[in-house]
Parts: structure tokens; sequence; C-alpha cells
């Protein structure tokens, strides 16, 4: 798989060049530039891996954005764009406004750009019906089948005796196992959803996502269902997971194994899902948080805190079930109590 990132000092010959760029779009004050560059000095030759602030391990390499210290890894990395002050701190930080649209800026000059271009050769062993697109560099397995429309872009890989269907897509750089099934109409890897702020813009721009989709083995996805790309860090499935028609899955994601997602099911970013965990039909979380391996949740229901190993729940928030249908049952009854209360409340 080809480098899909250029080293920082590529785009950006000297680290003055790039600290006059972050003053000229306000993430500097002019004052600010003699210190900067320094700071960005630091480690300016080896920057070439964006990465998430929580990440556990980082090298001079490595460099993201924390506008919370409390979310910044102790790991040595190699910039760190932060909004606030670094406080005799040892890592290389460098306060700008926007700590995220700062990082986002230099994502959008660095990252491999997107593929358009004319289809390559179809693969050995691989079928492929009308209008299908395959970009430069993909690894298709043999006895795959491509359906009509399908477009993959640069970098692709997808294993053996899959079946990617009708008018799917499947952007540079994801992944997908072996006997995978894609009903039709499914995007792989499109740009999660999540906006930054430029100094002295009123308008907000989409933010830059530079991670991949991994999709497992044997995995089943219904129509018209889309799996994000993560913003640094890849969102994944796990092996033998079944999506049913129209769900989506927010960037950063993780998918455990054979877990079933049932319709209308939304997963917003960063959320984690154990081995083995089914959500009923129209259940969202709120991102950034965790349903723990064998857990069921009931149709209808909104996850919004953690919910531990082997628990079966329902409702917003989520209660164990038993509990849920009571409290289910007892709302119905709300007018009769109403009516019993406001008598009481007429006697003498």
């Amino acid at each position: 798989m080809s480098k899909r990132f250029r080293r920082v000092a590529e785009v950006w010959s000297r680290p003055e060049s790039l600290v006059a760029e972050l003053v000229r779009l306000g993430f500097l004050e002019p004052g600010a530039g003699e210190v900067a560059a320094r700071v960005v000095a630091r480690h300016y030759d080896a920057l070439s891996v964006p990465r998430s602030s929580e990440t556990p391990e980082a090298d001079a390499s490595v460099y993201t954005y924390a506008e919370n210290p409390r979310r910044l890894s102790p790991a040595a990395f190699g910039l760190v764009f932060v909004g606030f002050d670094p406080e005799d701190d040892a890592r290389p930080l460098l306060r700008v406004r926007e700590p995220a649209a700062a990082l986002d800026f230099v994502l959008g000059h660095v990252r491999a750009p997107e593929w358009h271009g004319e289809s390559h050769a179809v693969p050995k062993g691989v079928v492929a019906e009308a209008g299908v697109v395959i970009g430069p560099d993909c690894e298709i397995g043999e006895g795959t089948v491509l359906e009509t429309g399908v477009r993959l872009g640069a970098r692709v890989r997808i294993g053996r005796d899959g079946r990617i269907g009708a008018h799917s897509r499947i952007a540079d750089d994801c992944e997908l196992g072996d006997e995978c099934r894609l009903t039709g109409s499914v995007s792989i890897g499109g740009q999660g959803f999540g906006f930054v702020k430029y100094p002295g813009e009123s308008g907000r721009r989409p933010r830059v996502h530079v991670g991949r989709v991994v999709v497992g083995t044997g995995v089943r996805l219904g129509a018209f269902v889309a799996i994000d790309r993560g913003v640094f860090e890849d969102t994944q499935v796990g092996d033998g997971g079944a999506f049913d028609n129209i769900v989506q899955v927010g960037h950063n994601c993780v998918v455990g194994r054979e877990a079933v997602l049932c319709s209308f099911v939304g997963l917003s970013g960063s959320t984690e899902l154990g081995d083995r965990v089914t959500l009923a039909g129209l259940v969202g979380t709120k991102g950034h948080m965790r349903i723990g391996h064998d857990v069921t949740v009931a149709a209808q229901s909104g996850v919004s805190a953690d919910v531990p190993d082997g628990q079966v729940v329902k409702g917003y928030p989520p209660r164990p079930l038993a509990e849920a249908l009571k409290i289910q049952a007892l709302v119905g009854r709300l007018p009769e109590f109403f009516a019993r209360l406001k008598k009481l409340e007429e006697k003498p």
C-alpha cells in the first residue's frame, strides 16, 4: 500500500514557512512567529504521522492537537497544537487559536488527494459488471463480484469471494476482509461529520478525515449503510458483523465481532461496541462511550452512557429491560393516576 501522507517538510520546506502561513490565517499572533518557529523546528523534519492526542504511543514523527490538556496523552509527540498555555511542559506544544482547525489546515496539504480518474484493469479472477470503476493500486481477491456501478478508490483492499452490491462506493485506502457481502448503495470511507472554525471566519469548514475504514471477514452490510472514515485512527468493524438496511456508523467507531445492527441504528463518532452486541431498530448512541460484550439494546433506545457487559437494556437513558418495561407500563396509567390525584386534592 502506498504512502497516504507527505511529510510536513515536503510541503513547507522550512519551519518558518509553516509558521508564516499560520500567522497569515490568524492562528498565531504576528509577534509570536519567532518563538513558534523554534517550537516547530524541534522535530520538523520527522513530522509525518497525524494521530489522535489520546494515542498511548507516539514519537517525534507524530503531530496532533489538544484543546483540553486532560485529553493529551503523556506520550512524546513531535508537535502538538494546543489551545492552552504549555506551562513548562517538556513536549513541543504550540499554542494557537482553534487548534483543531490549525491541524486540519496542515492535514489538508499533506494528505494524498482523493483519487478521481479513469478505471484501472479488473484483476484476474474478479467479476466486474457494467460501469465499475477501479482506482490505482487496488487489491481484490479472487471470486469477488463487483456489481453495476461500483466505485473503488485508490489503494482499496478487498478479500476473496466477496460481493460488492450495485452502486456502492469504497473510498481510498479502505479494507474489507474475505467473504464480505454489501447489498447495494453502501458507502465505505466517506468523510465523517465534523467541522472546524478558522479564526476570523463566521462559518465552519468541513473537517479533514485521514483515517480509514477497516471491515473484517464475513461481514454483511445492507442497503444504504454508511461507515465513515476516522479522523486520525481507523473506523473498524469486526468479523462476522451483520448490519440491516440504513445504518450509520460515525467516524472512529469500533464495532466488535459478530455485532448485529438493525435498521435505523446510528452510532455517533467514537462509539465502541464489544463483541456480539445487538442493537435493535432506531437505537442511537451519543458517542465517546462503550457498550460492552454480549449487550442487547432494545428498539428505540438512546444510549448516553457506558453499558456493562452482558446487559439487556431499553429506553432513554437505557435501563435493565424488566425495569424499563415496568416504567413503560406505568406511563400508560399516568392519566388514571392524575385523575385519582385530582380527586384527592379536591377533598376538603
